[in-house]
């Protein structure tokens, strides 16, 4: 493990190309001093440090501690790092161009935790194991026993959410217009591959264009941002169940749009229920394949009897996030399903537009759904006729756990 003792000079060589003249160390050389192997050349750094990545594991080469965040400064004051879960135990930090990565760092765990949680305004105490605050531009929520195991600390980033535009305009445009026309949208995606920030960067969208309706979000702990409007965030902090919530915000909170921070497998049940409003949440999942046969099994436990491929009657739109980018896209028709988009292709306009409804009830106004989507369109700057490569048209459904075309 790479300490403190040295940490000036491992930042000094990082800032300037290797020297073997003697008169200074290479990072290299540093490292191999300590007994680790040779670092890749990339590195991260800030006024208080440097972050490297070496064999799946991120090093932090701290300079100067911060008064909140101590020796973690180097992470807290990185671009590349997006959220940072800390333990007696470990160390894990999601970072945007590899994933979550444990990391390697000398902090005195305890000492570091009082620290940030005085610094932040927080109070915990065994009545009220469960407190959250800000540092700057970091919401971090902290957890004692007898809440957990042992004490924690969550800190996400979550000034820097992406502007819809900043994603493929059609796509977005689309998934929005899904999402309003009252198709039940599910992100999926491995941990850390950024499906909170995309359903953040949706939700504003579709807050900053329809500013009237009332957006309701529900979450064990806050981390979806939307700004402004009519939202209505809701987090239950462990203390109250999930389902508790989610039923009375969809039955005394009269959402226009509802929003559930991760589905978790004991929530399906409920799910299905409230999920007859527009809503939308996201889920672990590293495939569609794996994210259709879970789903099923969560259904299929919670409502006996129901077939294979249940899922795609109560979820009808899905969205891959890998590396906080979507990367495929499919909409169900409640039996069958059909690819959206794919590594930038999309389906054809025509074929899209049969997926809507013709009109839609928004707020207190009607809507024609091709109106809603020239909006979106529009917003977005995206313009379905000068896109080539579309996809072809394929019908797929769920056979023994496999996703297969079927023939007309």
């Amino acid at each position: 493990m790479i300490r403190r003792n040295g940490l000036e000079e491992a930042v000094k060589a990082l800032r300037k190309p290797p020297r073997r003249d003697g008169n200074g160390a290479s990072l290299s050389e540093l490292v191999r001093s300590r007994g680790e192997k040779t670092l890749p050349p990339t590195t991260d750094c800030s006024e208080y440090g440097c972050l490297q990545v070496q064999n799946s594991k991120l090093y932090v080469l701290t300079q100067r501690q911060h008064e909140a965040f101590g020796p973690l400064a180097p992470l807290f004051y990185s671009s590349k790092i997006k959220e940072v879960f800390a333990s007696p135990s470990e160390v894990v930090a999601t970072h945007v161009d590899y994933g979550r990565l444990p990391v390697v760092v000398g902090v005195n765990f305890l000492d570091w935790f009082d620290n940030l949680r005085i610094h932040s305004r927080v109070y915990v105490s065994r009545k009220r194991p469960i407190g959250t605050g800000w540092v700057g531009e970091w919401r971090i929520a902290f957890k004692i026993p007898p809440a957990v195991r042992e004490p924690q600390v969550t800190a996400v980033h979550l000034s820097v959410i992406p502007p819809a535009e900043s994603y493929d305009p059609l796509l977005v445009a689309r998934l929005a217009t899904l999402l309003l026309s009252g198709k039940t949208t599910v992100i999926y995606g491995p941990p850390g591959s950024g499906k909170t920030t995309f359903l953040s960067s949706l939700l504003q969208l579709i807050r900053d264009t329809f500013p009237t309706l009332h957006l309701v979000i529900v979450e064990r702990e806050p981390e979806t941002v939307v700004r402004g409007g009519m939202v209505t965030h809701a987090a239950s902090g462990n203390t109250v169940p999930i389902s508790e919530l989610l039923t009375e915000a969809f039955t005394k909170w009269r959402p226009d749009l509802l929003a559930l921070g991760e589905l978790w497998s004991e929530d399906i049940s409920v799910w299905i229920n409230v999920s007859r409003t527009r809503s939308i949440t996201t889920t672990h999942a590293g495939s569609i394949e794996e994210l259709l046969v879970a789903l099923d099994e969560r259904i299929r436990h919670a409502v006996p009897g129901s077939a294979e491929g249940v899922t795609l009657q109560h979820f009808r739109v899905y969205v891959e996030v890998l590396a906080y980018r979507p990367q495929a896209a499919y909409v169900s028709d409640g039996q069958f399903l059909y690819p959206l988009y794919s590594e930038g292709r999309h389906a054809p306009e025509a074929a899209f537009r049969l997926y809507l409804p013709r009109k839609v009830q928004l707020g207190q106004r009607e809507w024609e759904t091709a109106k809603i989507y020239e909006l979106l369109l529009q917003r977005l700057g995206a313009d379905p006729s000068k896109l080539d490569g579309w996809l072809e048209p394929v019908k797929l459904a769920l056979r023994s756990g496999r996703l297969k075309p079927v023939e007309e």
